[in-house]
């Protein structure tokens, strides 16, 4: 090209010479240029102008693809705008409006260094080849013929080009974009002493990305792409919520605590107020979709073409947002947290005493060390105590790792007589190294475990009847009973080790216990504000509930979508892990199609803690007399006794279950407490006394145990 043709065509350009090389466009020549000036005035008519292939008609904008454009056309020179979250369904234009956000800002003069990030570089390599397309192959060339070729850099006498390849482009108008991939290192991104000025996220989530690789994803967001931005960096993130712990459900609910302030359209799905029915069978079954599309370029017979191709199952997820439903082969897909989850308010309208006062507030106060030899205070519970009668029992799933962490559950029976005795109730929740992970190191023992296990009873102000540990369970009985009581403040635990059968026995009384009657009203939760049933209680009563912090489980009426949601988990308090993995907890399919006879072996701590606990505790929730369910525990006791591996052992664990029954039996004084007399005749205090010493004691086999 000619010096006079590269002139001209720099008089037309919306950067000058002097502006180029940082890329800002020169206002004071703006309007020279005919054309594109007139159309800037104008979102709809510049995008269908410039990019016909891709916006089709003036009309095809939907509200949400307004709220979006709006925004960009808002973005000034200078100042960092608030985060854009467009949450969208798929096939909305997602992508479609986020690949064209680049050249609008360059063309407008408002931005010209971005980086576009997905969750591989692969992805984002493509997204980028698409950006090059709508630059050389639409009438945007004709108006802004710099920005759809590429740079060509002048040293001295020799001509240099700049990138355009699979991961950069750079234009002669000073538009320069870089493809990053979140699984590649995100480190040099500046160009020269230029900082990106904004940033695009699209496409950065997977449906099977785990915790781990999520929380990753998140750190390398939080300390390597958006700490790379300018100072007036634009942020703009499109995507479905994939599920409930993905990273934009986590950034629109402030669990991720990045892109705060933010802005956001959506979530929107494809139907609004959609009725999905179906006819015929096998192979020849068919959905039929009703509703209100929400945009015109994908409408009801296109959603209802999409509904046959992907399946109900992911139509729900990736097309409407619907991500509380389970997945694919989940075990559980009776849980729903709007009828299985509780907040510890809505606990305690049942359960506090006449005259007590719930105190609201997070679960336990993280503040108190585990390496504190001293005994904590309640005040460490902005909770507040649990109920004083019932059973109390912890199961634990051991670990140190945050592929296999330690996860712990507490579960509560009422007692005879109270409300809901048919019920069980999951508590609290212990998880070392937390959950969600940190960007900390944290060290993790059997001794602090159990230091932090009993801070959280006594903060509780709630006595545990028995413990039981996995495989691991003998390193635990190790630090629990033998090294913990050495420590001043603490006392030692017996821990039982969970039996492999209970595994099996544990997911059928688990599925039992999450049925729901829905002939009957919820015993805790009523219909909350906005929805037309206000103040009314639920409809629908399971007997399995997950009791979780004031904050972190309220059941609200989404006005947008006429939904009844949860507030989701933040950290254990809310009982995050146990929530987290109810829903993914499945059977994987094999590589022909066939289902696998266990469920798949990876997040799963929090389900096997669960599993023993319910085996263990579904026997006692039957219609029982006290008598007969104190002869039930007595029964299982001496069982587990049995099965320790040595003489001494066996006796120290049956003192142990005797010492409980017993102290039942002085708390509740259940009429046929008499059967157990025949073995151990009538013990008064003293004897109860010197039992519990005996639980504690290693040291000879009684002459009445070897009698058994």
């Amino acid at each position: 090209m000619s010096k006079e043709t590269d002139t001209k065509d720099d008089a037309r350009d919306p950067f000058t010479e002097q502006w180029r090389d940082q890329g800002f466009r020169d206002p004071a020549r703006r309007s020279n240029r005919p054309g594109p000036a007139a159309l800037e005035a104008d979102y709809r008519a510049w995008l269908t102008t410039m990019f016909p292939a891709h916006f089709r008609g003036l009309d095809e904008f939907a509200p949400h693809h307004d709220e979006y454009w709006r925004h960009v056309w808002e973005v000034t020179l200078k100042k960092r705008p608030a985060p854009f979250l467009a949450i969208w369904n798929r096939k909305g234009m997602k992508s479609t409006c986020a690949e064209a956000t680049g050249p609008v800002l360059a063309a407008l003069g408002k931005r010209c260094f971005g980086l576009y990030v997905s969750s591989t570089q692969d992805k984002a390599d493509a997204h980028l080849e698409t950006i090059k397309d709508m630059l050389v192959a639409s009438p945007l060339g004709d108006h802004y013929p710099r920005l759809a070729r590429p740079e060509i850099k002048r040293v001295a006498t020799r001509t240099i080009p700049g990138s355009w390849n699979h991961a950069e482009l750079e234009t002669a108008a000073g538009l320069a974009m870089t493809a990053v991939g979140l699984n590649k290192s995100v480190r040099g991104l500046r160009r020269g002493s230029q900082r990106p000025d904004f940033i695009i996220l699209d496409d950065i989530e997977d449906e099977n990305d785990s915790m781990l690789v999520i929380q990753a994803k998140i750190e390398r967001l939080k300390s390597g792409i958006l700490p790379a931005g300018a100072q007036n960096c634009a942020v703009f993130f499109v995507q479905n919520l994939i599920h409930r712990d993905s990273v934009i459900s986590q950034v629109l609910d402030g669990r991720a605590e990045i892109l705060l302030g933010h802005k956001k359209s959506g979530p929107v799905p494809a139907v609004r107020n959609q009725q999905i029915g179906a006819s015929g069978a096998g192979p020849a079954r068919r959905f039929r979709l009703s509703g209100s599309p929400t945009w015109v370029g994908f409408d009801l017979a296109a959603c209802e073409a999409e509904l046959n191709l992907v399946g109900l199952s992911a139509w729900q997820r990736e097309y409407q947002h619907k991500v509380e439903t389970p997945y694919l082969g989940a075990v559980y897909p009776a849980f729903d947290e709007r009828y299985h989850v509780i907040t510890y308010s809505e606990f305690m309208r049942v359960y506090a005493p006449p005259g007590a006062n719930a105190v609201r507030g997070s679960r336990l106060s993280t503040q108190h060390s585990a390496l504190s030899t001293s005994r904590p205070s309640t005040q460490h519970s902005a909770l507040g105590t649990f109920p004083h009668r019932g059973y109390y029992n912890f199961s634990i799933d051991a670990g140190t790792t945050l592929g296999h962490p330690g996860v712990g559950l507490w579960n509560w029976r009422p007692a005879e007589g109270m409300p809901n005795s048919d019920c069980l109730f999951f508590i609290g929740e212990i998880c070392r190294p937390r959950f969600p992970p940190g960007k900390e190191i944290e060290i993790v023992s059997p001794l602090r475990l159990g230091k932090e296990i009993q801070d959280k009873e006594r903060a509780w102000g709630i006595t545990v009847q028995w413990r039981q540990g996995s495989h691991e369970a003998a390193l635990l009985r190790n630090s629990f009973g033998q090294d913990l009581g050495e420590i001043a403040g603490y006392e030692y635990m017996h821990v039982d080790p969970i039996r492999t059968e209970d595994g099996a026995k544990g997911i059928a009384a688990i599925q039992d216990l999450l049925e729901r009657d829905d002939s009957r009203p919820h015993p805790f939760r009523v219909y909350p504000l906005g929805h037309p049933k206000a103040g009314e209680p639920l409809v629908g009563r399971p007997v399995l509930y997950l009791v979780v912090a004031d904050g972190q489980g309220e059941l609200y009426f989404d006005l947008e979508t006429g939904e009844l949601k949860v507030r989701p988990a933040l950290d254990e308090d809310g009982l995050s892990r146990t929530r987290y993995e109810f829903p993914k907890y499945r059977y994987p399919t094999r590589g022909q199609g066939a289902e696998a006879a266990k469920p798949v072996k990876m997040e799963d701590d929090a389900m096997d803690a669960m599993k023993a606990a319910v085996a263990r505790c579904k026997p006692f929730m039957e219609m029982l007399t006290g008598g007969e369910r104190h002869r039930l525990e007595y029964q299982q006791g001496m069982t587990r006794a049995a099965s320790e591996p040595d003489p001494v052992s066996q006796a120290t664990a049956a003192a142990s279950e005797l010492y409980w029954l017993k102290r039942k039996e002085r708390e509740e004084k259940p009429a046929d407490w008499a059967w157990g007399h025949e073995f151990f005749g009538d013990q008064d205090e003293g004897e109860l006394d010197q039992l519990e010493r005996l639980a504690e004691s290693e040291e000879k086999v009684p002459d009445w145990w070897e009698g058994l």
